[in-house]
């Protein structure tokens, strides 16, 4: 992130579903005096912008998912970045998952912990991230055609 920071990066809280499974499987994180306190949007501030690379590409299609697409949300916030390709897969506005046992052999159910605040108003499941600039099944070698972009920009 270092190399893409032009201006501070908003991250956004998550709503909880508290549940004994999930506060048995965060103990150790609430128990934490570092994370004591949380604000619903964060703004992280680096002290200074790097003079190189002046731009950049990054490549997203519909593999891209879970922390690539949290990625690549940080990323859009920098004016120095472009992301190129289709949506992501859109899969990052529930996080978190917990397994919790049915006591039953044939299932398992797997549950999102968390909702992040931006899913309300802004969702990315079954979407995903829209790419800057689309690349159609027309473009064959996304490289070189990223490669082209930054240098005629």
């Amino acid at each position: 992130m270092p190399y893409l920071y032009t201006n501070p990066v908003r991250h956004l809280s998550g709503d909880y579903l508290v549940t004994p499974s999930l506060i048995k499987s965060l103990t150790n994180w609430v128990n934490d005096p570092a994370n004591a306190t949380e604000d619903d949007i964060e703004n992280v501030k680096q002290d200074s912008v790097l003079l190189f690379p002046k731009n950049v590409a990054i490549l997203a299609d519909e593999e891209s998912a879970s922390t690539t697409e949290n990625f690549i949300m940080n990323a859009k916030q920098s004016k120095k970045v472009k992301i190129l390709g289709t949506p992501t897969y859109g899969c990052i506005d529930y996080l978190s998952v917990i397994e919790f046992d049915l006591n039953c052999d044939k299932y398992i159910l797997y549950m999102p912990t968390v909702r992040l605040e931006r899913a309300e108003g802004f969702p990315i499941d079954n979407i995903g991230i829209q790419p800057d600039i689309y690349m159609d099944k027309y473009v064959k070698d996304w490289i070189l055609y990223a490669k082209d972009y930054l240098e005629n920009k």
